[in-house]
């Protein structure tokens, strides 16, 4: 990120992706806390519901994406910027909304290990579907995003569930403590990036990218709830899994083939649309119940 240099000499552009990395594996760490283990194999013991995810997640979302991209004229490095996002499964935090909204901990943990597991052969895959729809020879051995995965992902779900399994009465009392310690550190660096990149993502809204990301995760959004099933929770986290994608896995392929800030920028501007846009869907979704 150009211009987030410290006048002390400290490298921020350096100590900024750090602190989003300890932030969402604290982010994972709540989610084990409040989980068990035999919730991480609940959607792999269920194929319809794997196939359902997967079908949602890494099929659908990332071609009307591309679609979506194709038709547009954006700038060629925005829309990649924008499909690395759509080939990108389920962003560490949102397990946590998802429990929030009252999803099943079994359904949710499952959904979300399922997901990051096949995404270590899924990601490489789609990668090099993208090489040949833009600029950029782009290619991902399964090793990097299996690290990315271990590391961010399945190392702290297992280090919260044993916490939880081992001392269950300590596990409840620090999720909420964590869990603040994260968003705090999380939102300490979206506001300094807003702050100095806010000029440049607003940039990015009068070239059809705003557009183009709100029709990506509208029809994502509506391919999860109708490919959740018949509970209704499991249509708000199907939806919500869609279209909600993992940041770090977008900019590790970015940081191995390019060195274009405009990635950057694209890729945050879709975060913040999918939560403004996840949030409305989820007030849809409560001004049907009374309804129902």
């Amino acid at each position: 990120m150009a211009g987030l240099r410290g006048d002390s000499g400290m490298d921020v552009q350096t100590l900024l992706p750090l602190a989003v990395q300890a932030s969402l594996v604290l982010v994972v760490v709540v989610v084990g806390l409040q989980a068990r283990f035999e919730d991480l194999f609940y959607v792999l013991k269920r194929p319809t519901l794997l196939v359902r995810g997967l079908l949602s997640v890494n099929v659908i979302f990332p071609i009307v994406a591309i679609l979506v991209l194709l038709m547009l004229p954006i700038h060629p490095i925005v829309k990649l910027g924008l499909a690395l996002m759509s080939i990108s499964p389920m962003a560490p935090f949102l397990p946590g909304k998802l429990l929030k909204a009252g999803v099943d901990h079994a359904y949710v943990v499952g959904l979300y290990a399922a997901l990051m597991l096949f995404a270590v052969f899924v990601v490489p895959l789609t990668a090099s579907i993208l090489s040949a729809l833009f600029p950029g020879d782009i290619s991902l051995p399964v090793m990097p995003i299996a690290t990315l995965v271990f590391q961010s992902v399945l190392l702290p779900l297992v280090a919260g569930l044993a916490i939880a399994s081992l001392w269950p009465a300590f596990a409840a009392r620090a999720a909420p403590i964590v869990n603040g310690i994260a968003y705090a550190i999380l939102g300490v660096v979206v506001l300094l990036v807003l702050w100095k990149q806010g000029m440049h993502i607003l940039g990015l809204l009068g070239d059809g990218t705003l557009a183009a990301i709100a029709a990506m995760i509208a029809i994502g959004l509506a391919a999860g709830h109708f490919l959740g099933g018949p509970k209704p929770t499991y249509r708000i986290a199907l939806a919500q899994a869609t279209v909600t994608r993992h940041p770090g896995i977008a900019m590790l392929i970015a940081k191995m083939h390019f060195d274009e800030p405009r990635i950057m920028l694209a890729v945050l501007l879709y975060l913040l649309s999918s939560v403004i846009f996840t949030g409305l869907y989820m007030k849809w979704i409560h001004s049907r119940r009374p309804a129902a």
